[in-house]
């Protein structure tokens, strides 16, 4: 799974995919001061800009919670802005 992602450092990895669509998807996990690792995944297109983000316990899971988060956003690209959510 990890194929994907950039290893910055043992702290950042990062990932952009272009999808079927031909947009450009970016992914970040990043590991904050209390352990757990934050996740985001935006579309590169700036008319129609959507964020999903997210806290995780483990780069593992925060790295396949902003791939699953990609995929919803590349679906639901035809139903217009998608405003930014947290889960």
């Amino acid at each position: 799974m990890f194929d994907l992602w950039t290893h910055k450092d043992e702290r950042f990895l990062a990932s952009t995919i272009i999808g079927r669509d031909g947009i450009r998807y970016h992914m970040t996990v990043e590991r904050l001061p209390a352990r757990d690792w934050e996740w985001v995944a935006w579309r590169g297109d700036p008319a129609q800009q959507a964020v999903r983000r997210g806290v995780a316990q483990s780069s593992d899971v925060a790295a396949s919670r902003a791939t699953a988060a990609r995929g919803r956003l590349e679906r639901s690209r035809s139903t217009g802005p998608t405003p930014l959510t947290r889960t």
